[in-house]
């Protein structure tokens, strides 16, 4: 298992900043070699996106190309919204930094 921690310029929205945590943190578990792995978010908006459940608004588009085009080469076994509650371990990672 692993973890990372990284800064965000500001300026994006709270959901470019969700759809970019789930991108890096798919990208990560690639290159730890810890696929197939399952992805949760508490970003529901940006999960029910890369679930085909939805239209990408124009912000997000460049980041939800990227994240589509990743998962087409990695096994993901599922990604879903979870509460905040659930990933509180990532939460205290992100207000650490």
């Amino acid at each position: 298992m692993g973890a990372e921690v990284f800064r965000l310029q500001t300026g994006f929205t709270p959901q470019v900043a969700k759809a970019l945590a789930i991108l890096h943190g798919i990208e990560f578990a690639r290159d730890m070699g810890l696929v197939p792995t399952k992805v949760e978010s508490d970003a529901l908006g940006v999960v029910n996106l890369i679930q085909g459940k939805g239209i990408p608004f124009f912000n997000i588009w460049i980041f939800f190309s990227d994240i589509k085009d990743l998962l087409s080469s990695v096994p993901i076994v599922s990604i879903s919204f979870v509460t905040r509650k659930v990933i509180m371990v990532a939460h205290s990672l992100a207000k650490w930094l």
